[in-house]
């Protein structure tokens, strides 16, 4: 078999255990952590809050976030790939590189659960559930790929 194919067959596997999250973080992997939304005030869109830690020998860029519970997200401020070196952790909060999610389809609480879906520029994508929590409060290390 060809190692284009084994490379392949790799990700079609790895692809099987994705929506549900994993046990133990894999450190040759993308892993998702810290993931939450933080409780909006009035008026304002809520932030998604995360970081990627990208143990591949390779970089790669987090092209687009998506949720069923909300219109959009706007990821990184630009509209551009946020790029994701190799072997490193990139942060996504106020203030540096953010998540937003932009007119929410319904008012958001601490306590519940919102819907989103990482699109990787290698074609990897991390579909998780995250909780809707207080403000400054930290949130579960949710998947990986």
């Amino acid at each position: 078999m060809s190692r284009s194919r084994l490379l392949v067959c790799g990700f079609a596997l790895a692809a099987l255990g994705l929506s549900s999250g994993c046990g133990a973080k894999d450190p040759s992997s993308l892993h998702i952590t810290n993931l939450r939304v933080e409780e909006p005030d009035p008026g304002q869109p809520p932030d998604l809050l995360f970081a990627v830690d990208n143990g591949l020998s390779v970089s790669d860029s987090l092209i687009s976030i998506a949720s069923p519970d909300a219109e959009s997200l706007t990821v990184g401020g630009t509209g551009a790939p946020v790029a994701l070196p190799a072997r490193e952790a990139t942060r996504f909060e106020p203030g540096a590189t953010y998540a937003r999610l932009n007119r929410p389809r319904r008012q958001l609480e601490v306590g519940d659960e919102v819907q989103v879906t990482f699109t990787f520029g290698s074609g990897i994508q991390i579909r998780l559930r995250t909780p809707v929590v207080e403000p400054g409060a930290t949130g579960p290390d949710a998947g990986h790929r």
